[in-house]
């Protein structure tokens, strides 16, 4: 008797004479695993290097929109007083240029005497991010000069941007060139903010614009409240925040409609569901309440003037912060796509970086270390984990089919014996023991699960408090559902249907989200690839999956080249008789 589609299988289960053959079998079944193994390597490689049709950049994309949307609102929650009042904006805008009667560009005396206003408002340091490239029609650069010295003399760190790196146009004339910082780079990552440059000719790297300022006063002015060590190397993934300073409705007319940080936890949360059914539906207008600036920003028109909420100068509210002095106008197309925010000016993305490092210190998020870098291959840690785990799941996903195929063998291939009413009753004890065995196994994993559920939520939720010296029935609440997600996951690694692989996917990316959360700190676009490359494997035993087709593949191709070795040797054997 000889089992469908494994006709070569049951004689592997007798001994004595064909104890060869089963050796060699057992080496063939080797080559088939390394053989699968080295296919689902192979798949890997094509979804991450290969990436057909756009599949897991598009993938990546939208997913880090997605995550950007349900962690924006959460960005500051119980750190606005160490990070958002540190913080400030001044932008040109056209309706500055109309209240100045100015047009773009503005004469460099003007500028020299909005950042002398600014400075007048005892700041901590300031960032101009206004490309000033040289000389015009009566119009010189000297007219910084006043400014410059004011800055020395108040021990203000300022700092002017200039372009990327190499490009020869890009750097400042003098009186400037001492206080230029990059602005610009290449090759990085959409979404990345590096930290450091490569400076052309040289083997030293250059501070970028936020990091110049975070170096600047974490040396000086505020030593006690942040400091720079060599963790801050890997280019910097900016978060970004939804929820305006306090002080924009307390100092400002108008706010838009924007709501404050002081906004509490439910509020929160309500915010980044709308946010994340609004992804998950493919609008990806951003919601109009997003399009507002975490630090507090006002409009160059305002320096001069008195506000009526506070009967006092509008630059009161600089005082002691760091500040980003740039531009907002329709003829500089100097913005950048902020995740489920859209459009904004591009002086706020230093802010935001800023902001960042202020936030998260030394922890901030950042892109993963590179893993093996050559000019063949590059490989991160984020990319490294990934194939560790996709292989560890290949490997038992191999495992688990040839036990069953193995279990499936020695069904087909077990002698018959004549059944009596004693063996009868063996066959069903035997089959209870089995069964109860198994209730029992399920049992200990679920409570396994349980119990590791509860620690792991337990140890997240006591860091994330802790981290943000506050407690939140919001963020309890959090940790409680992904402990539920947990608890329904299913225990079969191989699961039936799409709607419990579906839990188990949810499952794996909650607890894979608040590890890279609370602990990695990189991009989430890294690990959720993963997740959707398991979530595309069939299932292992069905006909259509990649094991079981290349499996049967395999298997043909063993019995083809197995039974033309038993001809030549029949044939062999015949000759030798004669």
């Amino acid at each position: 008797m000889k089992a469908t589609g494994q006709d070569d299988v049951p004689k592997l289960w007798h001994r004595g004479r064909l104890s060869k053959r089963r050796y060699a079998w057992y080496a063939w079944l080797g080559l088939r695993g390394v053989g699968l193994l080295l296919l689902f390597f192979m798949y890997w490689v094509v979804f991450k290097y290969i990436d057909p049709v756009g599949l897991e950049s598009a993938t990546k994309s939208a997913s880090g929109l997605f995550f950007s949307a349900i962690t924006e609102p959460f960005y500051g929650y119980g750190s606005s007083g160490r990070s958002q009042s540190h913080v400030a904006v001044v932008e040109i805008s056209d309706d500055s240029l109309l209240y100045f009667g100015e047009t773009w560009p503005i004469s460099y005396h003007h500028h020299a005497y909005m950042l002398k206003q600014i400075l007048d408002a005892k700041p901590a340091a300031i960032l101009v991010d206004i490309y000033f490239n040289g000389e015009r029609q009566n119009d010189n650069l000297h007219e910084f000069d006043g400014v410059l010295a004011q800055a020395r003399e108040m021990n203000v760190p300022i700092f002017f941007v200039h372009g990327i790196p190499g490009d020869p146009t890009s750097m400042l004339p003098a009186p400037l060139t001492p206080y230029q910082v990059y602005s610009g780079w290449t090759d990085e990552k959409p979404g990345m903010y590096p930290l450091h440059v490569e400076v052309p000719g040289s083997e030293e790297t250059a501070p970028t614009a936020a990091f110049a300022m975070y170096s600047a006063l974490c040396a000086g002015k505020w030593s006690s409240l942040c400091h720079v060590n060599e963790a801050f190397e890997e280019p910097a993934f900016v978060r970004w925040g939804v929820y305006v300073d306090p002080a924009q409705k307390q100092v400002f007319d108008s706010s838009g409609g924007c709501k404050d940080a002081t906004a509490d936890g439910g509020s929160r949360l309500s915010r980044a569901a709308k946010t994340g059914l609004h992804a998950l539906r493919g609008k990806w207008t951003p919601p109009r309440e997003n399009a507002c600036f975490y630090p507090v920003t006002m409009d160059a028109s305002l320096l001069n003037r008195i506000s009526p909420r506070t009967n006092r100068a509008y630059t009161d509210v600089l005082q002691g912060r760091a500040v980003f002095y740039g531009g907002d106008l329709s003829a500089m197309h100097d913005v950048v796509i902020a995740p489920a925010i859209g459009q904004v000016p591009g002086v706020q993305l230093h802010a935001m970086a800023f902001d960042n490092l202020m936030t998260y210190g030394e922890h901030y998020f950042h892109e993963a270390p590179a893993f093996i870098k050559s000019r063949y291959l590059s490989l991160d840690e984020a990319e490294a984990v990934e194939l560790v785990l996709w292989m560890a799941l290949s490997l038992t996903l191999i495992i688990k089919h040839f036990r069953a195929m193995g279990r499936k063998a020695a069904a087909t291939t077990a002698a018959p014996a004549r059944i009596t009413k004693e063996t009868e009753k063996e066959v069903l004890l035997q089959e209870e023991q089995q069964k109860q065995a198994m209730i029992t196994r399920h049992r200990m994993l679920r409570h396994a699960k349980v119990w590791a559920g509860a620690v792991f939520c337990s140890i997240c939720c006591v860091f994330d408090l802790t981290s943000r010296h506050m407690f939140s029935p919001v963020l309890v609440g959090l940790y409680v559902g992904v402990f539920i997600l947990i608890v329904l996951m299913p225990i079969e690694f191989e699961t039936r249907t799409y709607l419990r692989k579906l839990r188990q996917v949810l499952c794996i990316s909650a607890v894979a989200f608040c590890v890279n959360e609370l602990f990695f700190h990189w991009p989430n676009t890294d690990w959720i690839g993963l997740a959707l490359l398991w979530f595309t494997v069939p299932e292992v035993n069905e006909d259509n999956s990649p094991v079981q087709s290349i499996s049967n593949f395999s298997s043909s191709l063993w019995q083809k080249v197995y039974s033309r070795y038993e001809k030549t040797k029949t044939f062999m054997n015949l000759g030798h008789g004669k």
